[in-house]
């Protein structure tokens, strides 16, 4: 796969699919993510299978080195 394609899946993300790529780059698991966004987890686990599918990822850690390589980092935390 192309770095274009890769972009280009990426940019096929909607907004709460990104929300969710952000909080797998900070390193929470679904059960996690479905608290932060007051989601539940069938919810946060859907998600999470539909970026792996938009992204040609075959795991969630897959998923974050991609979306690392193409700039997305961490948030710091908040106290």
């Amino acid at each position: 796969m192309t770095y274009l394609a890769v972009r280009n899946d990426l940019q096929l993300l909607t907004a709460r699919e990104l929300e969710v790529l952000q909080n797998l780059v900070n390193g929470l698991c679904p059960v996690e993510i479905a608290k932060e966004l007051f989601i539940s987890v069938h919810t946060a686990r859907t998600h999470v299978k539909s970026i792996l599918l938009k992204m040609n990822a075959h795991s969630s850690l897959e998923a974050v080195s991609i979306a690392v390589r193409n700039g997305m980092l961490p948030t710091p935390l908040t106290a």
